[in-house]
């Protein structure tokens, strides 16, 4: 069995190393989000297309529909992130 002192330095570097970590994880989920609600956006307007949409759905009501789907998951992930770190740090 072998026990490994980390000195002060050597902690530090750890939880940074980890931090970085978590950081890198979180930005690789929100661009998996993003691009799945790219997706969905995209085939949301060719379904609009399919149905006959005109000019001014497009410039209206399907910019309010991108955004809420956007705003929405970002908010979800971001609130899901956070409710796990404070669950796993207390």
């Amino acid at each position: 069995m072998h026990i490994i002192i980390l000195g002060h330095m050597d902690a530090v570097l750890l939880c940074e190393i980890l931090y970085m970590k978590k950081l890198l994880v979180l930005f690789s989920v929100l661009s998996l989000i993003l691009f799945v609600d790219y997706i969905v956006i995209a085939v949301i307007g060719c379904f609009a297309n399919v149905c006959g949409a005109k000019e001014g759905f497009y410039c209206g009501m399907f910019c309010y529909i991108a955004l809420a789907v956007v705003t929405t998951s970002i908010f979800l992930s971001l609130y899901f992130w956070s409710h796990n770190k404070v669950k796993l740090q207390g």
